[in-house]
């Protein structure tokens, strides 16, 4: 039905930061979670932030991880430049270079990367920029 995790999404912007309401975290989060799971990419992205941080509740960074890569997967520039750091650091998920410098190259060609993933990637020997740049031709969105 149309209109549904739009609306559970602003709800959760007003519990999240205390508009109209009183500023109730976990109530934001069960709101995110709603517009999470009825596809509402921008939902997904900050329901998986917040699992990965603990806010609104017990972090769940494996969780977190699966909500991320989901909305990276559908070609989100904001989840692949987290999926990138996710996997860089291995938060929620098995440290994966080879995944992270696919996912930082994503990221750059997006124009969402940052100094963090720009300097990872240059620390990358040759064969593993080559290989990483053969992901992320590979990457088809959806």
């Amino acid at each position: 039905s149309g209109g549904v995790p739009e609306a559970q999404y602003a709800m959760s912007q007003l519990y999240a930061n205390g508009r109209g309401v009183t500023a109730d975290p976990a109530k934001a989060r069960a709101f995110l979670h709603a517009a999470a799971l009825n596809g509402f990419t921008i939902a997904q992205i900050e329901y998986g932030i917040w699992l990965i941080n603990g806010k609104g509740g017990e972090a769940k960074p494996e969780e977190g991880f699966r909500f991320l890569k989901h909305a990276a997967d559908l070609g989100n520039p904001i989840a692949i430049n987290r999926v990138a750091h996710l996997y860089k650091d291995g938060i929620g998920t098995e440290p994966d270079v080879a995944a992270a410098a696919k996912w930082a190259v994503l990221a750059k060609r997006m124009k969402n990367s940052d100094p963090g993933l720009d300097d990872f990637f240059r620390g990358l020997d040759a064969d593993a920029q080559k290989a990483a740049l053969e992901a992320a031709n590979r990457f088809r969105s959806g």
